[in-house]
């Protein structure tokens, strides 16, 4: 027999992000997470009590809560010749993706 408890993540540090030869132009930033309590559907189904059988409802707000959309959204402008810059707070176990899409050119 063993005990389950929530151990809620800490805090590392900002993590500073920078890509060099991103071309000129405007884009949108997107950011994707899963860690403690982002896209995380085992502290979800943990914070319902853990039942034995799900009903419908209780997977339908795993799913909700946990849907993989993005955590962050913004459009930025990269200058040539100059590199992108972002600076993300990381937690224990967080992954991160971030996507650039670019808009248009800035030529």
């Amino acid at each position: 027999n063993y005990y389950i408890r929530d151990l809620p993540t800490k805090v590392k540090e900002k993590v500073q992000i920078n890509i060099s030869k991103v071309p000129a132009g405007m884009f949108d930033l997107e950011v994707y997470k899963v860690g403690y309590l982002s896209n995380d559907p085992n502290t979800t189904y943990f914070d319902m009590g853990r039942p034995k059988q799900l009903t419908k409802d209780q997977v339908l707000k795993i799913k909700e809560t946990n849907n993989g959309s993005s955590i962050y959204y913004e459009k930025i402008s990269v200058k040539k010749d100059t590199p992108f810059q972002k600076e993300f707070e990381i937690r224990e176990n967080d992954v991160f993706l971030l996507t650039l899409t670019k808009i248009y050119d800035d030529n």
